[in-house]
């Protein structure tokens, strides 16, 4: 469950701003009361010389300038916490630009290839009606060696109509076959 409950840097780093912002105000007010005591300090003394009042008031003063200090060093320790949130939304910033650039590159690459692929389709379907008709029965003759005018005998035909069927069935599936795995790449292509 723990790791639910993972505070980002962002969050810890607010935290301490308030923190931080808490004892800046303690020690800014505890300043005020040790001004205050210094003050009625020193007007006493006015009023003549007093070892213990003067004890006093050295404390009085150390205890200021240590307060001083510890005031400076967390208001050093508040704009380093603010610099570091600043730097990590900046970065956030630069990922989310990075990651949106890398999105639109992606839909820009879609796009190009489908139309790409569209356009070489287009420049190939001319060649397509060249070589897609049937093999004519004039062609099928002269495959088998016979010259214009030649004829065959009965059982000559029936054998070359039967080699015709026969070589017709397999290039007809292979050709099925082919184009399926051809149209399958396709459509893998501009991602369908």
């Amino acid at each position: 469950m723990a790791l639910f409950n993972k505070k980002s840097e962002l969050e810890k780093n607010a935290e301490e701003i308030s923190v931080v912002n808490g004892r800046i105000a303690d020690a800014q007010s505890h300043m005020i009361d040790l001004t205050k005591i210094r003050e009625g300090i020193e007007l006493e003394l006015t009023l003549g010389a007093d070892s213990a009042l003067e004890k006093r008031l050295k404390k009085l003063t150390a205890a200021e300038e240590k307060t001083k200090k510890d005031i400076a060093e967390l208001q050093e320790r508040l704009s380093q916490l603010h610099q570091a949130i600043a730097d990590e939304e900046a970065r956030q910033r630069k990922a989310q630009v990075a990651e949106a650039g890398k999105a639109h590159e992606n839909a820009v690459f879609e796009a190009y290839r489908a139309i790409m692929i569209r356009q070489e389709m287009e420049k190939l379907l001319p060649m397509f009606d060249n070589v897609s008709g049937l093999v004519e029965p004039a062609e099928l003759k002269r495959m088998a060696g016979l010259g214009y005018g030649e004829s065959l005998d009965s059982s000559d035909e029936a054998d070359l109509i039967a080699a015709r069927n026969k070589a017709e069935e397999a290039g007809r599936e292979r050709a099925e076959k082919e184009a399926q795995e051809v149209v399958s790449k396709l459509r893998k292509a501009i991602g369908l």
